[in-house]
């Protein structure tokens, strides 16, 4: 009779360490799964912020030149087909 208590012992231990076991997967493997995606966002977010600084840092070049060159101010107008006064504007096909 003893011997029958000791095995159902040692059965309701190993269900009772098998059921933790389960639970806390059960209940943890999400957040792991949350953690991941809440990572992989934040990649993406990081990554659109440094092409908006690129994006940025290019504008202000651009604005800079429009301030310091006229050269670089003539050529952007031309290109948008301005014209100066008393200036003929011909315009080609390409």
């Amino acid at each position: 009779m003893e011997k029958w208590f000791k095995i159902a012992g040692n059965l309701l231990m190993f269900t009772v360490i098998a059921a933790v076991l389960y639970g806390g997967y059960y209940f943890i493997e999400p957040k792991f799964k949350q953690a991941r995606d809440l990572e992989a966002q934040r990649d993406e977010f990081i990554r659109k912020i440094a092409y908006k600084q690129r994006e940025i840092d290019s504008l202000k070049q651009k604005q800079q030149r429009f301030a310091s060159d006229p050269h670089y101010v003539e050529r952007v107008l031309r290109e948008h087909k301005r014209v100066k006064p008393n200036e003929i504007l011909f315009v080609t096909d390409k």
